[in-house]
């Protein structure tokens, strides 16, 4: 089997188709800088050769692009049996196919078998030994997968050569051989397969690990010296190509050319500098010829204003003199009934005078006879002072008792009468709010009626206070 082209589509950076052909007989050597896309190839055809198409493993989403797609690997190779085209597509409809001059020769699971029967079985066979991933320097790297591809295609690569060996030497020898193989190998490799401590293996990993930490220093001095040299260059370049003659006589020209222009520019500017002085000068005229405009046009209006207010001046002036003489008039028949006015005023003074003293004279004779009324009232209450104390002293009769029940009677029912037309408050409380109503230091009792006859101050914790003026009392009654 020979590789003769190889074409990637959204293949971890190849997102758009890409091509490599031109593959020939011997070693072809594919060069690109770093992080270019040479691991992506061989990547790829580990992939086609050995992953089925129905594969969603990690090795397979590791070559799907950032963006997402469906990673498509397409071969040409050549056989003995002619030039044949092996393409293979997972994710997306996935697909594996192999076709000869445009005829699908098979597909999907058939094509799988073409494709293991080319390499020599499932995992290439000895071939497998020959697909080896970036990175790996020895059969128990890798993933759990790859590690056991590597053992099993040792394996088979054992058995084959045991079998030739066998075939040539005999069973014996060959065990001779493989005890020598296995002491050797000891000499490099533990019982594990892992480098034997002190052995060439070891010392053969160290001495790469220190070779692969100075070939990277190197790199990035040999990185840095190239930016350097670049850097270098394009300055040698840029300064051949500043003092190159035809540079310097085409830099002087320019020169002379931008320092005549300058000084043109100067006189322009001079010239121009002129213009904006008279343009000023010109503007000023203008607005100071604006500003008087409006000021002939404002005295103009004012005129016709007060032209205007005159008219209506001399208007008024004359309604006025015809008012004036009306007033005069009127003053003068004012100042008549004024006199009239005065004259009755002083006989009603008169009149009046009269008029007090007799009801003077009245009211004292009204006083005189009620004050005699008082002094007779009092002498009868006073002989019945004294004669109610000589009975007190002596205890009430049974005439007196009765008399002192009925008073009684009467007292209550005056009491009740004058309780029936005051006014009355009650006193609802909220549950929790009792005797927060307070007459004086007195609080009120929940759902009673509470007569008020005078004036009356009532406190509410928390709020205020509330007086309460009683209407008049009926006449006749009593407190």
């Amino acid at each position: 089997m020979k590789l003769r082209a190889i074409t990637l589509k959204d293949v971890r950076r190849f997102t758009d188709p890409v091509r490599i052909d031109g593959i020939t007989d011997g070693v072809n050597v594919l060069c690109a800088p770093n992080e270019f896309g040479k691991s992506t190839v061989f990547d790829a055809l580990r992939a086609l050769f050995f992953v089925p198409h129905s594969s969603r493993g990690k090795e397979i989403g590791q070559l799907r692009p950032h963006a997402g797609g469906a990673p498509e690997v397409t071969v040409e190779i050549e056989t003995p049996e002619g030039v044949f085209h092996v393409s293979k597509r997972w994710f997306s409809k996935p697909e594996a196919r192999v076709s000869r001059a445009g005829v699908l020769i098979a597909q999907a699971d058939m094509a799988e078998a073409w494709i293991g029967q080319l390499l020599g079985g499932a995992d290439g066979g000895p071939s497998g030994l020959l697909w080896v991933r970036q990175g790996l320097t020895s059969l128990a790297e890798g993933s759990n997968k790859e590690q056991q591809a590597a053992l099993d295609a040792r394996r088979d690569l054992l058995s084959s050569v045991t079998g030739e060996v066998q075939a040539m030497t005999g069973g014996r020898r060959m065990d001779t051989a493989l005890a020598r193989c296995r002491e050797e190998l000891g000499a490099y490799a533990t019982a594990t397969g892992k480098p034997r401590a002190g052995g060439a293996w070891a010392e053969a990993t160290q001495e790469v690990g220190a070779l692969t930490a100075d070939r990277d220093a190197l790199a990035k001095r040999v990185e840095t010296l190239q930016s350097a040299l670049t850097e270098r260059t394009k300055l040698r370049r840029e300064l051949a190509e500043i003092e190159a003659p035809e540079a310097i006589a085409d830099r002087r020209a320019r020169l002379a050319a931008a320092t005549a222009s300058h000084q043109a520019a100067l006189a322009h500017a001079d010239q121009v500098k002129a213009a904006v002085l008279t343009l000023e000068s010109a503007s000023q005229a203008a607005e100071r010829a604006q500003r008087d405009l409006a000021t002939l046009r404002t005295a103009t209006k004012d005129q016709a204003d007060a032209l205007q207010k005159d008219k209506d001046a001399t208007a008024k002036l004359k309604e006025a003199n015809d008012t004036l003489a009306e007033a005069e008039l009127a003053h003068n028949d004012a100042i008549a009934a004024h006199e009239a006015a005065e004259a009755r005023l002083k006989r009603a003074g008169e009149l009046l005078g009269r008029v007090q003293a007799r009801a003077t004279a009245v009211a004292a004779n009204e006083r005189r006879s009620e004050l005699q009324d008082r002094i007779a009232k009092a002498g009868i209450a006073r002989q019945a002072v004294e004669t109610a104390t000589a009975e007190a002293s002596v205890g009430p009769d049974s005439t007196g008792i009765d008399r002192l029940r009925g008073l009684a009677a009467a007292l209550t029912t005056a009491r009740a009468l004058r309780d029936s037309t005051a006014t009355r408050v009650t006193m609802c409380y909220m549950p929790g709010r009792e005797g927060a109503v307070r007459d004086g230091d007195a609080p009120l009792e929940h759902d009673k009626v509470h007569p008020v006859h005078k004036d009356t101050i009532l406190h509410f914790d928390g709020l205020g206070a509330l007086t309460i003026h009683p209407g008049e009392r009926p006449e006749g009654l009593a407190c």
